[in-house]
């Protein structure tokens, strides 16, 4: 079997004060449903030529 996957986080209202892997856990009524690693990384906007 073949397959493959996009994820896409979008995390409004959100700011990270470092670049790199942040761990995100999500919690329903105090039991912990999801985790998973979150990479921020620096986007550097390209030079208008």
């Amino acid at each position: 079997m073949e397959g493959h996957a996009t994820n896409v986080h979008y995390c409004g209202g959100i700011q990270f004060q470092q670049f790199g892997l942040h761990h995100v856990e999500i919690f329903l009524e105090n039991e912990l449903r999801l985790r998973f690693s979150l990479p921020v990384v620096r986007v550097i906007a390209a030079q208008p030529q």
